[in-house]
Order: C-alpha cells, then structure tokens, then sequence
C-alpha cells in the first residue's frame, strides 16, 4: 500500500453513519467549553438542534436574553437544511477542530459507537434525516466509494442498493459496490477466493469475482429473491466477419450473499446481445420479460423474449397487433397487472416521449388515452413503480437534460387513461437531470433512491426522495388488494 493510501485510511473515520454524529456529540460535549470560541459554540449548538429536531420552530426570545436570542438565530438561519446534512456539517466542523478526534473518543463512547449506541438525547432514527416530498442529496464523504459512471446495473435488496458496472471516461466498468442505506455507507464486497487478499480498495476501486462478468454497461439486474439476475449489457467486441452472427445475450446469476456469478446456458430462441434493454419479473416469479435495447452494432431493437427460470429456455413472444412500438433502447418498462407498459426511449437519431403497453395474453400492442401535461421526449431516464404510481427521473432528449420528476398512475389500466403529473423540479446540471441514471423504491423505508449518471460530467452521487404517507399508505392498500 502506497503512502499515499495510508494517509487516506488513516484519516478517515471508520465510524458509519448516523452512529458517526452521535460519537461526535459525545466526543465534542466531553472537551471543556472554553476550548471553542462563541462561533464554533454556537454552531455546534445550531447544527445538533437541527440534525435531531429539524428546522426552528421555536419562537424568537426576547432581546434582552441575549445567550437565547445567539442561539436561536443560529439555528434559524440554517432554515430548511436537512437533517442528514446537519449531522455531516457538524461533523466536518468538529474534524477541523479536532482532527482524528475518533481516536481519542473516551472508552465508554468508543464502545457505545463500536455498539451502534443512539440512545441518549441525540438519538435520531434513520428514517428521520430524510426530509419528506424532497430530494436529498447525501454528501458522502467517505474515501471509500464508486468512481462516477453512468448506464450502471442498479438494484435494491432490503436496504442495500447494489451497482456493478457502467461506463465511465469511455470505457466499461467491471466492479461490484454496496451502499447500505441504513449506515449510509459504501462498502466493496470481496467474493470468497479473494477474502485471503490484501484489501485495497480505495475511492475508484472494488473487488469483482473473478467468476464474474465482462466489464460492460446498460445490462438489467432484477432481485430473485437473495440474488440478483443480470441480463445482457454492452461489452467491448471486435469488428464482426462478414456474415457472422451476432453473439448471443448473456444470462447471470449472483449470489450477494457469497458474491459469487453463476453464467447460466439458456436454450430455445437465444435473442441476441444487447444492451439498454428492459426486463420484467412476471407474476409468478418464473419467467422474465426482455424488450427492446441495441445489439452489438448499435441498432435499436423492437423484439419481446421470455426467459423461464425454471429450465432456463428463451421464447420469442409473436405481436399480433398492426401497431406497435418503434424500435428503441434506453426506455423505461414496468409490469402492471399482467400488462408490459414502457415508455419513451430512443434510437441515436430519434428520441421518443410515447407510452404503449402490451397483452401479454394475445401479443397486441396498444397507445392508451394520456391525460395531464405530455411529458418530454426522453431516453436514458429510470422509473420506479409504487403501488399504482409510475415515477420518473433523468433521461435527455440528445440536446439537454431533463429537469423534471414525473408520476404516471396506471390505476385506470388496461381500459382506463394513464394520468400524468409533474412531482418536482431538479436544477440543471444536477445529477438528478442525467442520463443512464438508476432509481429505484425502497419498500421498508419508503424511499426513492437514485444513483450516477451523466450530463456533461459524470456523477457517483446517492439522493434520496421520502415519498408522502399518503403515497405509502396507497401502495400497502394496493399490495393488500393483490393479496
């Protein structure tokens, strides 16, 4: 290990968050007031008032108690500052004044962080740092995360979202991380016939199976249950002969629980390679649903295959219907009571902002009534289903970004309109307005959680978007009625 790296990791607080900020609460109110000035005093005091109750609320004090009045100002002015960034600035401001302070924690704190101890009056829940109906962005500043990328394979397991692959600085990434939501920290798993070697993952790096895939992007990941199935993706290639044909897709299986890729051989139809697909877990959980995507020359796609799980053999779904979608990669897809619903995509000179969903029953193609504004012409954006809501973010349209959040409700499906509305905005230039952007629902906290992409500059960033009670209370009634 370089010098370099040993000056890194010995800097960085091993602490996760949020047990992180609460060692500091502890360290900081162990050293003697007189050691900070009034400033630093007060703004410890701001940041902790607002990290564990959130905005000001309290009225003013009155002018003549002038210690109050400090304090009261001092918290006021970080006004709607989310919590989670209150516990980092606060402790980044203590790492200024007390550099390694984690190293001379008192025995007891030390043990009650090693132990995850929240209890006391600084304890705050996890689910409590996200700010409701908006985007937070966490501000990691770990040395031990993913270098940016887009295109990336993305998925939620529980609390863990996991990301392999993507494109970065023109060329294919072939590494595996985890972030754990709830400790909000990266982690780079090192499968079995590595965990006897000298760990040296630093910012950019992480350990892949050597069983694993090809360095590639643009490939689907579906959760089955404890693992993950991958599906497809662009890998680097040589020129084809002439009358050669086009590889076939691959199909893998990982274990996240040992890390471990399984190549499964599949039969039947074998569709070709691709990349910038969709793929669907149909009801059942037996069989997978893969439209569309570009082969390995680049050109869009417009077939349907089915993949059964249980002896791994491809068939070809025939369209019935005159109509249908034009070819295209880099949509979005979901299933909806047994009907495939995508949306927009696009081929490098076409860019399109139309919805369709298919019969899976009878093969027919079909543009349902849209009611609200029309959304943008978009690909290489990402959508999570919640319940009956359809929520979209990122993409572009081969000039810009786009700066919105959209929400399609299928409730009305297959007979019934799709709704649209407009969620929110996003800045331009923010790694929400990206291209080739993962988002994704976590269930157990009602989350959305997005990851990378690109919009001129390439993006590793974690954001968070706590949906409303009432969207959470919509989709339990909605998983009750399938029950």
């Amino acid at each position: 290990m370089s010098e370099v790296q040993q000056t890194s990791q010995s800097s960085s607080c091993p602490i996760p968050y949020p047990e992180r900020f609460h060692s500091a609460c502890r360290y900081a109110s162990s050293i003697p007031e007189s050691h900070y000035n009034d400033e630093t005093r007060l703004l410890f005091y701001a940041l902790h008032k607002q990290a564990t109750e959130g905005p000001c609320k309290d009225s003013k004090p009155w002018a003549w108690n002038i210690v109050e009045s400090a304090k009261w100002q001092s918290w006021s002015q970080l006004n709607n500052m989310s919590q989670m960034e209150a516990m980092r600035l606060y402790v980044r401001t203590l790492d200024e004044e007390q550099p390694e302070w984690w190293t001379r924690m008192p025995e007891a704190a030390a043990t009650a962080a090693d132990e995850g101890d929240t209890n006391g009056d600084v304890g705050v829940s996890i689910s409590s740092v996200f700010q409701e109906g908006t985007w937070v962005v966490i501000q990691q500043d770990d040395t031990k995360k993913p270098i940016p990328r887009y295109e990336q394979g993305a998925a939620l397991l529980g609390s863990h979202l996991y990301v392999m692959g993507g494109h970065y600085g023109g060329r294919y990434l072939a590494d595996v991380w985890v972030y754990n939501l709830n400790k909000l920290q990266w982690t780079a798993p090192q499968p079995p016939q590595q965990e006897a070697a000298e760990a040296t993952a630093t910012e950019g790096s992480a350990l892949l199976a050597a069983a694993g895939p090809p360095a590639a992007a643009g490939w689907s990941v579906t959760p089955l249950q404890d693992k993950l199935l991958v599906i497809g993706g662009h890998v680097k290639v040589g020129k084809l002969k002439k009358g050669e044909a086009l590889p076939r897709i691959s199909v893998w299986l990982v274990d996240v629980a040992t890390l471990s890729w399984s190549s499964l051989n599949t039969t039947g139809q074998v569709p070709c390679a691709r990349g910038g697909h969709s793929a669907c877990l149909l009801t059942g959980g037996d069989k997978v649903l893969v439209y569309g995507g570009e082969d390995s020359h680049r050109r869009p796609l417009p077939d349907v295959h089915i993949l059964d799980l249980q002896d791994l053999s491809w068939s070809t779904l025939t369209i019935s219907s005159k109509v249908q979608p034009a070819a295209r990669s880099g949509h979005v897809a979901t299933l909806h009571n047994d009907k495939l619903v995508i949306f927009g995509g696009g081929s490098i000179a076409n860019c399109y902002n139309d919805l369709w969903v298919l019969d899976l029953e009878n093969g027919a193609w079909s543009k349902p009534e849209l009611q609200g504004p029309a959304p943008t012409p978009r690909a290489g954006h990402s959508a999570a289903l919640v319940g009956d809501q359809w929520y979209m973010l990122g993409g572009g349209n081969n000039i810009k970004g786009c700066t919105d959040m959209l929400v399609g409700d299928l409730s009305q499906l297959p007979e019934g309109p799709i709704s649209w509305q407009r969620v929110c905005s996003v800045p331009p230039g923010s790694p929400l307005s990206s291209e080739g952007i993962s988002l994704l629902h976590a269930d157990d906290l009602n989350l959305l959680v997005a990851f990378g992409g690109y919009n001129g500059k390439y993006h590793n960033t974690v954001s968070v978007y706590k949906l409303s009670g009432q969207e959470g209370q919509d989709q339990l009634q909605q998983e009750q009625k399938q029950e």
